[in-house]
Formats: structure tokens, C-alpha cells, sequence
């Protein structure tokens, strides 16, 4: 009576707020204790009375936001499925595949969808061979005929379950055929069929055809319709290399969905990473760290959310490096000034064309405090090393899914590991820890699958590390320029690599191959520099000549210089560092007429 009383109060009380759902939280374990039934414990579920309390404590737990306890609860109750009432057990089944695809577990939940498929229409079907393990399935003993309760919307329901779990899975031929039977269902017209067909396309990197698709739907029905279409419009923009449109796609969304006055956070706090995401490519970095970090309320084990927060910190400090090699406008910074006249003219060359010093917090400020400084950085990064795994689990289960992008998959780790602790060197350099920047920089060289991009930073950060340990032969070993082959972002191996991303979701900075959009060649990776291996070698030659210079060897240093000053051309691409190191060089070696040559030759004005 006590546990009926609780969902007749929770009924009578005509709302869904989160306070009205703690409240019948509360009365049903009341109502427990006094049948002796621990909730907290689901292996003391031992009796199928015991099973309706247990699957509404779970349903309080999904609202919650508890997936883990939630999906626990009713991997026990699984157990009791074959005497539980069947409106009861479609109830739990359809829970329990919400669960697991909130917990990106799509092999799972196809397992469930097969055997809701044989409890409701007798079907044969079964899930995938590679669900069959990670599946707690249950057949039931003898086909069965349908039963009076199942009804076409059941069926279009489990065929709208399925199709989520295939694009989840990144199955495209699956998926597309799936949807073909979809579109004929009674939900064919559903907005919810249209987001999948979009979603496909998405996948797929036809994004004009996902937003064709995605006109069709009927969005003026209700606020939280409205707000998953432009949130899904912001995704496409971003894929297509518009991050400015995308943020006012997902601005929109965000607002729509607070309108709309649903019970789930959720999806709040996802659109509000997709927000975050978009202004940290549009270059509104305190924005974008603000709503991160609101973000991390949601998923405080998202290893991919603090490394989001962290290039935040990092970006604010030094949005991009294209400034060093725009020649042509930084080499007038080279000279202060002239003083005296005549034969007695000197050139005042100024103390240093760095712009990008840092300045570190005082001591009465935490690091720990969410503000947009390196020391905050270093503190995300830690959390991202120590919320991934160090390899891939047997068990997927055991580990929280680096949300918001979906499966944990090996290569989207690797990937997030080696953006970690490329950023973490760089972090730990600009706040003056060597020996902290060297060992992030060796641990990243050491990692089994590297990018070519993050090989080539490793390889200059443990250079520069080593350089202020007074290393410097160990450092030469680094900055040799034909060990860099290229700079791509894709590990050496991509055959097995993923194509394209889920929807709403965004790629990671390493990924091996960014969808490929068939109407245009555009991305939304920013432009990073140095930009091509020709470059980079450049970068790598001039770091060598400091090293050389450090230990004396200034003919060595003035040969490699020589080296940096092939290219040729009005504006060549070469840090403007090369030339204030190359006329250091020159006066150290007591040659001040060559010394004037490179400034002459350079700044016209000084002649």
C-alpha cells in the first residue's frame, strides 16, 4: 500500500520536476524498508515480488541521472524476467536499452532489442555476433505468437532503438538499411525518423543532404523539437567549417531547451558542451571556458571535457603561433631604434620579439580554482591522464565513457592521450617545470600509436626541456629535421579508423580522418602552423641552431641558419626568432658588418 500511495502522490502531483521525482524517491524507500527490501543493494533482489519497487527505484535513478546505479538495478532484474508480467518486463527492457545507449553501450542494447523483439512478435531475429558477449540475453523457451499488447508502435519504437544503436556504432550500411524499413513503419514520419535520416547522411559527410533532411521535420510543434533541430543544424555548420553560425545554432538551442521545461539535464548540459565546443573554435575562449566548466557538473568524468577546458586556459594564454612567421610584419619589431648620427649612428636592437610571456598566478591563488590560467590547464590535464584508461578495458562497463563522444573505442583514446600530453609539455614549459615538461614529452614519444603532428611536438617540447636542464647534447638528439616525415593528424595506421562522427558530438583534435564532405573540401580544424613538413623542419633547424649556440658551437649554428634562410621569396615563411638568433650569431663572432648586412637587408629603412 505504502509503495502504491508513493506513485499515486507522484501522479497526483501533475508534474515532472526533479524535486516532485526525489520526493517519490524518498516514499519509495520508505515504503521499502518496510517490506524488508534494500534498494541500495540489488543482489539482494531475490524474489520476483521484489521486482516492481526495484524497477522504480531504477526509474528514479535515470531521471537522476545515475545510469550506472540505474543500469545495475536492472541487470539483477533481467535475471527475473521470464515469471515477471510482460507489461512489466517491456517497461524494464525499454528502460534498459535507454540506459545503455545513455551510456554509450550501443552492442548491448541491441542485444535487449533482440530479445524484446522474440518476447513481442516471436521473432528470430537476434542482435549482432559482437553484442553477443557483452549482453545479458535471455531467450525465451518457446516461440511465441503476439501477444495482445504488442501493437505497431512497438514495433516502430524497438526499429527506432535499433537504428540508434547502428549509427551509434558507426554502422553505415547497417543503418541505411534499417532506416529503409523505418521510413515505411508507422513512426516513418516521426521527427525522430527524420533526425536519424539526418544523422545518416551526417555520418556519412553529406551535409548538405543531412540538412535537406533536416528541413522536413515539423519543429514548430513543441520547444524541445525546435531546440534538437538547430542543435543539429549547429552540427553541421561545424563540420563544414562555419563555427560562428554553429555557435548562434547552438545558442538558440540552448535557450529553446530551458524554455521548454523538460526533465532532462542531461541534454542540457550536452548542448551546452556543443556551445562551449563551437566558441573555443570561434575564438571566444572565456565564453567557451564558462560553459564548459557549467558542463562539468554533468559529467565530471568526461576525460575529453577537461581537455576542452584545458585548451581553453592554453588559448587564452596563446591563441595560435601564425604570428611568428608572418615575416614580413613582426621583423620591424626586430630594432627598437637608432641613437647618434653620422659615423657614430648605432642600431638599439631590441631586448627580445617575444610576445607571448606568462605571468604566473600569485600564491594566494588556488590553482584549483576554475579561471582560465595555465595553472588551471595543468590541473585538467592531469584529470584527462587520470580518467583514461591506460589500455583498453575487457570490460566496458568498468569505465566511464569519454563522453560526449561516442563508443570509448581504443583509437579515441590513444588520440585524447596524445593531445594531453602534448598540451601538458607545452603547459608545464610555459610555467618554467623542465623536468615535468620532459617527462609528459618522453612519455608522449613513447606512446604505441603517435600522429605525426603530436611525434614532431614531442620531439621539440623534450628538446626545449632539455635545453633549460642543460642538456644540450641530449637535446641535438631531438631537433634532428629528417626525422620529420609529416604532419598529419591520423595515427600511421588508419584502415580501422572511423570515418565520420556521431551527431551532436564533435571530433577529437587528433583524429585520424575528419569526415569527408562530398559537396566541399572545407573542415573545422583551425589552421596551425607550422603548417607542412618543409616548415617544420625549418622550426626544427632553428631550434638546433640554438642549441649549437648555447654550447658555443656558433660556426655550426651560423651553417644551420643557412639552412633556415633557403626559402626564398618577398614574405618566406621562417620564425622571425631565425633572424634575431642569426645577427646574435654574427656580433658574437665579431663579424658587425654582416650583422648590419641582415638588418639592412631586411629593414630597408636602417640603411
Amino acid at each position: 500500500v505504502g509503495h502504491n500511495r508513493a506513485v499515486a502522490h507522484y501522479y497526483a502531483s501533475g508534474t515532472k520536476s526533479s524535486a516532485s521525482m526525489e520526493e517519490f524517491g524518498r516514499e519509495l524507500l520508505e515504503a521499502s524498508s518496510q517490506l524488508h527490501v534494500n534498494l541500495s543493494n540489488p543482489d539482494s533482489l531475490d524474489d520476483i515480488d521484489q521486482c516492481v519497487p526495484f524497477f522504480n527505484h531504477a526509474m528514479t535513478l535515470f531521471h537522476s541521472h545515475q545510469y550506472r546505479r540505474a543500469l545495475a538495478v536492472l541487470d539483477r532484474l533481467f535475471q527475473f524476467i521470464e515469471p515477471m508480467d510482460e507489461a512489466v518486463a517491456k517497461k524494464m527492457c525499454f528502460l534498459h536499452i535507454e540506459l545503455c545507449l545513455c551510456l554509450k553501450q550501443p552492442e548491448k542494447a541491441l542485444g535487449i532489442v533482440a530479445y524484446l523483439e522474440n518476447l513481442l512478435f516471436g521473432s528470430k531475429s537476434a542482435a549482432p555476433a559482437e553484442s553477443s558477449s557483452a549482453t545479458p540475453q535471455k531467450s525465451p523457451d518457446k516461440e511465441l505468437s503476439p501477444p495482445k499488447g504488442a501493437s505497431d508502435v512497438d514495433r516502430g519504437l524497438l526499429q527506432l532503438y535499433k537504428t540508434r544503436c547502428l549509427i551509434m556504432m558507426r554502422s553505415v550500411k547497417a543503418s541505411k538499411r534499417e532506416i529503409k524499413g523505418l521510413v515505411s513503419s508507422p513512426v516513418g514520419g516521426s521527427n525522430q525518423t527524420v533526425f536519424l535520416r539526418s544523422q545518416l547522411e551526417f555520418l556519412r559527410g553529406n551535409y548538405r543532404k543531412a540538412v535537406k533532411v533536416l528541413c522536413t521535420a515539423q519543429v514548430d510543434r513543441d520547444a524541445r523539437t525546435t531546440a534538437m533541430y538547430h542543435n543539429n543544424v549547429g552540427c553541421v555548420h561545424f563540420c563544414t567549417g562555419k563555427p560562428h553560425l554553429g555557435s548562434y545554432n547552438f545558442e538558440k538551442a540552448l535557450r529553446l531547451f530551458v524554455e521548454s521545461d523538460v526533465l532532462d539535464g542531461r541534454v542540457y548540459f550536452e548542448l551546452l558542451y556543443n556551445l562551449g565546443l563551437q566558441n573555443l573554435y570561434c575564438g571566444k575562449y572565456a565564453s567557451a571556458f564558462d560553459r564548459l566548466v557549467e558542463a562539468v557538473r554533468m559529467q565530471p568524468a568526461n576525460a575529453r571535457l577537461w581537455l576542452r577546458i584545458a585548451e581553453c586556459c592554453v588559448n587564452r594564454h596563446k591563441s595560435d603561433n601564425s604570428t611568428d612567421f608572418q615575416l614580413k610584419d613582426r621583423k620591424r619589431y626586430m630594432v627598437r631604434g637608432t641613437a647618434g648620427a653620422g659615423p657614430h649612428r648605432k642600431i638599439v636592437l631590441a631586448p627580445s620579439i617575444g610576445t607571448d610571456r606568462y605571468v604566473p598566478v600569485g600564491s594566494d591563488h588556488s590553482a584549483a580554482m576554475p579561471v582560465p590560467t595555465l595553472e588551471f590547464a595543468a590541473l585538467c590535464l592531469r584529470n584527462v591522464l587520470q580518467l583514461l584508461p591506460p589500455e583498453r578495458p575487457a570490460e566496458p562497463d568498468d569505465v566511464e565513457p569519454a563522453l560526449p563522444p561516442p563508443p570509448a573505442a581504443t583509437a579515441d583514446d590513444a588520440a585524447v592521450r596524445n593531445s594531453a600530453l602534448a598540451l601538458a609539455s607545452y603547459v608545464a614549459l610555459c610555467l618554467g617545470d623542465p623536468r615535468v615538461a620532459l617527462g609528459y614529452a618522453e612519455e608522449l614519444l613513447a606512446q604505441p600509436r603517435i600522429s605525426g603532428v603530436h611525434s614532431f611536438l614531442a620531439h621539440q617540447y623534450a628538446a626545449e626541456a632539455l635545453l633549460l636542464l642543460d642538456r644540450i647534447g641530449d637535446a641535438t638528439d631531438h631537433l634532428n629535421p629528417d626525422q620529420i616525415k609529416d604532419l598529419s593528424y591520423g595515427f600511421p595506421e588508419t584502415d580501422d579508423s572511423p570515418a565520420g562522427s556521431s551527431k551532436g558530438k564533435e571530433e577529437t583534435s587528433s583524429k585520424t580522418i575528419a569526415p569527408p564532405s562530398e559537396e566541399n573540401g572545407k573542415t573545422y580544424r583551425k589552421p596551425w602552423y607550422p603548417a607542412t613538413p618543409s616548415m617544420a623542419k625549418v622550426v626544427s633547424l632553428y631550434n638546433l641552431a640554438v642549441a649549437y649556440t648555447l654550447r658555443g658551437g656558433l660556426g655550426k649554428a651560423t651553417e644551420t641558419l643557412r639552412l633556415v634562410s633557403v626559402p626564398k621569396g618577398p614574405d618566406p615563411e621562417i620564425p622571425v626568432q631565425a633572424l634575431m638568433l642569426a645577427i646574435y650569431v654574427q656580433l658574437q663572432q665579431g663579424h658587425a658588418d654582416l650583422a648590419k648586412n641582415i638588418i639592412k637587408q631586411h629593414l630597408p629603412q636602417y640603411k
